[in-house]
Order: C-alpha cells, then sequence, then structure tokens
C-alpha cells in the first residue's frame, strides 16, 4: 500500500488567507488518515494541463477552484483530466461565491 498521496491544487490566488486555510486543512485530513501527502499548487491552468500530460506521473486527487479569472473554469481542468482518461482520481471543484450571488441574476 502507497504511503503517499498525491494532490494537484489549481488555485489562482494561492496567497489569499482562504487557500491557506483550505490547503492546511486537507493536509490535515488526510495525514489523520495515515498517509503522507504532497499538495502540488498550481496557478494557472496551461500548467495544471502540462502535469497531466506527464502519464508516468502518479496524482490521487484533483482540487481546483472554478473561477480561474483570464475566462478560464475549473470545468475546463476536469474536462481536460477526462479527455485524458484519468477516471480513477478524485476530482474537487469549488467556488468561494455565495449560493445568492451565483442566482442572483435569474
Amino acid at each position: 500500500m502507497r504511503g503517499q498521496l498525491i494532490v494537484v491544487w489549481l488555485e489562482d490566488n494561492q496567497n489569499g488567507r482562504d487557500h491557506k486555510s483550505r490547503v492546511k486543512l486537507v493536509k490535515q485530513l488526510i495525514e489523520n488518515k495515515g498517509y503522507s501527502v504532497l499538495i502540488e499548487e498550481v496557478e494557472d491552468l496551461q500548467r495544471a494541463k502540462s502535469i497531466i500530460s506527464d502519464r508516468e506521473k502518479r496524482i490521487d486527487f484533483f482540487i481546483s477552484d472554478y473561477n480561474l479569472g483570464d475566462g478560464d473554469t475549473g470545468l475546463e481542468y476536469l474536462m481536460e483530466i477526462r479527455k485524458n482518461q484519468m477516471y480513477k482520481q478524485f476530482f474537487v471543484l469549488y467556488s468561494k461565491n455565495e449560493y445568492n450571488e451565483r442566482f442572483a441574476g435569474e
């Protein structure tokens, strides 16, 4: 059994306090399950796509912010991952928008 889990985390605002606290929490939760964790933080979609093109690299989880700025979204990243037939990996997509903000214009 492997002792280390590898996470690729796509977030365009890595210096934000919210992001740092989420990374800390995820790391702690994984370590509490008995694993060591390597979280590779990536700031832009193109760099994240280049990581998944390396077939030799084992990745266990993908985490992505939905709104990446410049018109890019985490959903594009998920579609690229699935296009590369990476179906065993977990993918978490989150948004910092409040529920009311997303549906205010409807």
